[in-house]
């Protein structure tokens, strides 16, 4: 009955898509009167604001230069709001529903359209249960044949501007374009795209944009169905893919083994020294080199750290922001509470409550987390950041030399069953069983026992508001220091 319901939301998001593509508004976007979003404050030093010459044709110089950095426009300054934002984005975390899934299916069919009317170059459509756990077939399938079906059946494919002639979407086009071009002169200020890449600027601008449109889903001013607005009083749970990762990790290293045992050692050996050579003198075509290793059957954790003699691990940047959820969110009755209560702990204690959020195993997405520190730091917590891919022993290491009150494990690859109890461990290796474990992201509500069981203290799904969950971890830090 379950899978009847989930394709009947698939068939109306795409009667709803198809609605839209064959009608369209006559008036241009209105600005949001109450929009006065500030600028983030962070410790960047950007080029002054200017009014940048444009060229006669803005539109088609914007989308050559999109075409060059990558047709990402995340970065877009308030882009959330704006009513074709579906056509310049892949599926965005902010949609992912928890307690009413199967609108996930509704939105992924909207976003989809509005990506392939809007000329994608590349397009993901995520499952309806991705809030949940990793997708399932079934689920997988739907995500899949939604592109299918906009392929197939809409016929949008064979249209050169199915919205040409529409004064709403020409104004807003025009609008977006001289918005990206202030982007582009931003970027071509610092020296270029690589230029602006070492710096971190691209990833603080999307990051900012994320940060804000979550202070608008958390405030109520920006609508997600199913998140801040007709939630279910209560959801069945549903089937989940779930993952042994103790056994994956252990066939892992057996096909590694087995494939070591049936190469050509010396050979292998030879061609990872050619690679580090060529990475020393610059002379010769590495990604040559790199083939060749891989037909001998080198690994790629092998070719990589053959580069790496040389030139080191890439360590990316940590910045964070600040003031942007605030500037969206700040009249709201639990925001304003959870600041009160940082004040309070804060004269009672001697210094701000202080959370390191953390990024443990291979998930490599951390636009969430940043965007949950974000929001903790406008509510009166330090907020220390861990860099991506930590094992639980660096992530309980850097929570002790920080001194941390709380340590909050951001997942998102379902690997919380393995990670989390482990930085618990190494905690109390640490002598600091004190420090507070909470954990958040992706986990499958039938996992929530087993996590407390392991010791964790909070646990944060999809769709939890950021002062919610900094009130939460106050109570339970101030109950903490009352027994002390």
């Amino acid at each position: 009955m379950k899978k009847y319901t989930t394709l009947l939301c698939l068939l109306l998001a795409l009667v709803m898509v198809m609605a839209c593509f064959t009608g369209c508004a006559k008036q241009p976007a209105q600005s949001d009167p109450a929009d006065t979003t500030e600028p983030a404050q962070t410790t960047d030093t950007t080029p002054e604001d200017s009014t940048p010459a444009e060229p006669a044709d803005t539109r088609e110089t914007v989308n050559i230069r999109f075409a060059q950095f990558g047709n990402n426009l995340d970065d877009l300054d308030g882009y959330a709001n704006d009513p074709i934002k579906a056509a310049i984005e892949q599926a965005v975390g902010h949609h992912y529903e928890l307690d009413d899934y199967q609108i996930q299916a509704v939105t992924e069919g909207r976003e989809a359209m509005g990506a392939a009317l809007g000329h994608t170059q590349s397009l993901h459509t995520n499952a309806l249960d991705e809030a949940i756990a990793l997708p399932t077939d079934f689920s997988a399938r739907i995500a899949r044949n939604t592109q299918i079906y906009i392929q197939e059946e809409t016929y949008v494919c064979k249209e050169i501007d199915p919205w040409a002639g529409s004064y709403y979407v020409e104004s807003l086009t025009n609008e977006i374009a001289h918005r990206a071009w202030a982007h582009i002169q931003e970027i071509e200020k610092l020296g270029g795209m690589a230029k602006a890449i070492e710096t971190g600027l691209p990833k603080l601008r999307i990051e900012e944009a994320a940060a804000r449109t979550q202070a608008r889903i958390d405030s109520g001013r920006q609508t997600i169905v199913g998140i801040n607005k007709y939630r279910l009083d209560h959801e069945d749970p549903i089937d989940i893919l779930e993952i042994d990762n103790t056994e994956v990790r252990n066939e892992q290293c057996a096909r590694l083994e087995q494939l070591r045992e049936g190469r050509d050692e010396e050979a292998v050996r030879k061609a990872l020294a050619d690679i580090t050579e060529c990475v020393r003198t610059k002379k010769g075509n590495l990604l040559d080199l790199a083939v060749k290793a891989a037909g001998l059957r080198a690994s790629l954790g092998e070719i990589s750290d053959a580069c790496e003699e040389v030139v080191g691990r890439y360590k990316a940047i940590i910045r964070t922001i600040s003031g942007v959820y605030s500037s969206e969110t700040k009249n709201d009755p639990d925001f304003i509470r959870a600041q009160q209560m940082t004040e309070e702990f804060a004269k009672r204690e001697g210094r701000q409550p202080r959370i390191m959020v953390a990024k443990m195993g291979q998930d490599g997405h951390d636009r969430g987390a940043k965007v949950v520190a974000t929001g903790y730091a406008d509510c009166g917590f330090d907020v220390d950041m861990g860099p991506l891919f930590q094992t639980p022993a660096e992530a309980a290491r850097q929570a002790v030399e920080n001194d941390v009150h709380i340590l909050g494990v951001s997942s998102l690859a379902a690997g919380h069953k393995t990670l989390v109890p482990q930085v618990i461990e190494e905690l109390k290796k640490l002598g600091r069983e004190d420090i507070i474990v909470v954990a958040g992201g992706v986990i499958p509500a039938q996992d929530y026992d087993f996590l407390y069981r392991a010791g964790v203290a909070a646990i944060f799904g999809p769709g939890t508001r950021i002062p919610v969950s900094a009130i939460r971890m106050l109570e339970i830090l101030n109950a903490q220091t009352e027994d002390a």
